[in-house]
């Protein structure tokens, strides 16, 4: 008699594959029974699994909503241009959010000043230093300074340039 590889009375690796095979076969009768679609619960593996409940619920028929009809209690929106769809989107994803803009930290009140600024948990600090003096007070003065021209000549200067700009 031989008891080699896939002798199941000896215990070995076999029994492990006979429990996947059953597994396969409980999903199908499970199938049957239910109101799940056949493709996701028919025993069918997926890279070597079989179909497990996760796939069953991606499977499952959703609700879907016709072409050209707004979503229950929705609006209908139309729009003619891409640059129209872009701006819908984004004016549907900022719904809900405040943006608050200060000139300085003393604008703040002082929980939002913790929460923003101060709390260590939260804060980052950088030590700036200074290698050419000369050159940073001018670039300082262009930036910051009354004359318009030099400061817009700079700014489409290094427009393309410029990596993490905070508006």
């Amino acid at each position: 008699m031989h008891h080699g590889v896939g002798d199941p009375e000896h215990g070995d690796e076999q029994s492990g594959a006979d429990e996947v095979g059953k597994r396969e076969v409980d999903l199908a009768e499970e199938a049957a029974d239910s109101d799940t679609p056949a493709a996701a619960t028919d025993g069918t593996s997926i890279g070597g699994a079989p179909a497990d409940e996760a796939t069953r619920l991606a499977a499952e028929p959703k609700e879907r909503q016709r072409p050209g009809r707004p979503a229950a209690g929705g609006k209908d929106v139309r729009l003619k241009t891409l640059d129209e769809l872009v701006d819908y989107f984004i004016a549907a994803g900022k719904k809900g959010i405040a943006v608050n803009r200060y000139k300085g930290l003393g604008e703040m009140n002082p929980e939002q000043l913790w929460e923003t600024t101060m709390d260590p948990a939260k804060r980052t600090v950088l030590k700036v230093e200074i290698e050419d003096a000369v050159a940073a007070d001018e670039i300082f003065s262009l930036l910051m300074g009354e004359a318009v021209e030099p400061r817009r000549e700079f700014i489409e200067r290094n427009a393309l340039d410029v990596q993490n700009l905070d508006i």
